[in-house]
């Protein structure tokens, strides 16, 4: 019989929240400790691919996702910068065939709040005012901001990519910035549809690839929580700041920016006042997900912050929580807790290092300047739309793909199956079977 353990995580987010859902569904004790007074929702539409309304559907709440974010199986339409011209379009039907399970988007916090409220019914322990200022590996342990120590089994810090878990073993180790800044600007979709031209990209979730930016739109919430949300990435040496969503940037200096673009962007930009923005940064992926004593775990982006062109960030996340669970769930003694966190991160680590450099990748075929690399990179995609080969033979692809099978690379990263491939490396690793 497997041990029951008493886990801390630190971190309210969806990493946070979904590792609490797979934690206590093995029967552990699970604490979440969350620095704000309340769930840190802020951001833009997010969009979880298939590997993750896999995790979604095992924790029994996908219908609850589709019914609270919208059910929106859209075709994805991306664009030339300067005109809007149809680069390679994809129709939910081919997705969902492909996959064999549908990918769902909505607002952060749409989801946040679904995965809290799945914890809270589970019995998992959510305290907010929070903020751990120390971590002793040893005991292992977390004292608060106010003097409260708190002892557990272990502790999974869920923190994101500022993670204060992270700082106190790394603390010279610092996110890099990309290079591109991030303006999120939200407008009612009401304004939108009484013009006849924009009414259309209603239906379609968009996305403008250019020389100097990128550009992602689609609609978000149901009812009177109605927004079509746009995301205006602009190569720039310098604005905003890493982790900080509160900088105000005036709508004239997007427009600027934007000017020679697709005139639909400009005028969908006269419904906006203001917009929130973010410096886009990632981590490297030299850096060891679990601490010297094998008593403490990052997971999300306090482990793996990657840019937003994979659209894999959340993905990833619930993945994580998905995978840790089962590698705990072999554990017999809390002695063995170090042995099988270093099999969760031997088990996740090379997924996760090949999609933070693919998405790096993609940040630069996004934004190849006119010429002859971007036109074959338009050649590519408008012959093969699903960017999935045709010599694919569907099934599970367990390991990244080598550089003689880079066009395997959208089928391993989407096709995923995270708890599936966690207990065949388990197998292979201990020759045992969950006992959970």
């Amino acid at each position: 019989m497997a041990s029951k353990f008493n886990i801390i995580i630190v971190g309210a987010g969806i990493a946070g929240l979904g590792a609490a859902i797979a934690l206590t569904d093995k029967g552990h004790k699970v604490t979440v400790l969350e620095r704000h007074g309340q769930l840190q929702t802020l951001g833009s539409v997010i969009g979880i691919m298939p590997s993750g309304t896999r995790v979604l559907e095992q924790y029994g709440v996908l219908d609850k996702v589709f019914k609270t974010c919208g059910d929106r199986s859209m075709t994805m339409i991306y664009r030339r910068w300067q005109d809007g011209d149809i680069l390679l379009s994809q129709i939910p039907s081919t997705r969902e065939n492909l996959w064999g399970i549908r990918g769902a988007s909505g607002k952060r916090g749409d989801f946040q709040h679904i995965l809290y409220e799945a914890a809270k019914d589970r019995g998992t322990i959510v305290r907010f005012n929070c903020q751990v200022a120390d971590v002793d590996d040893d005991g292992p342990s977390v004292t608060l901001r106010d003097g409260e120590k708190i002892e557990a089994d272990l502790i999974v810090a869920a923190d994101g990519i500022n993670s204060a878990i992270k700082r106190v073993f790394y603390p010279d180790k610092r996110q890099l910035f990309s290079g591109i800044d991030d303006y999120m600007i939200r407008v009612p979709t009401t304004n939108i549809r009484r013009n006849p031209k924009l009414a259309p990209l209603l239906d379609t979730a968009n996305s403008w690839w250019g020389p100097t930016g990128c550009v992602i739109a689609g609609v978000a919430g149901i009812g009177e929580d109605v927004e079509y949300c746009m995301e205006f990435c602009i190569l720039s040496e310098k604005a905003g700041s890493e982790g900080n969503l509160v900088t105000i940037t005036n709508i004239d200096k997007i427009k600027g920016a934007f000017k020679d673009w697709d005139p639909a962007l400009i005028e969908l930009l006269n419904f906006a006042g203001q917009a929130k923005t973010w410096r886009l940064a990632y981590t490297t992926p030299d850096l060891d997900w679990v601490s010297k004593s094998g008593r403490t775990v990052l997971i999300g982006d306090a482990a793996h912050a990657m840019l937003p062109h994979a659209m894999a960030g959340a993905t990833t996340a619930l993945e994580d929580g998905a995978s840790l669970a089962e590698c705990l769930a072999r554990a017999d003694h809390k002695s063995e807790i170090p042995k099988f966190l270093r099999a969760f991160e031997a088990i996740r680590k090379p997924r996760l290092t090949y999609i933070q450099n693919e998405a790096l990748g993609r940040a630069k075929m996004f934004h190849l300047p006119d010429g002859p690399a971007q036109k074959a990179r338009d050649k590519m995609f408008a012959a093969n739309p699903t960017m999935v080969p045709s010599s694919w033979d569907g099934k599970h692809i367990d390991n990244p793909p080598d550089e003689s099978r880079r066009d395997l690379g959208v089928a391993y990263v989407v096709g995923h199956r995270a708890v599936d491939l966690t207990n065949r490396k388990l197998d292979e690793m201990c020759g045992m079977a969950s006992k959970a």
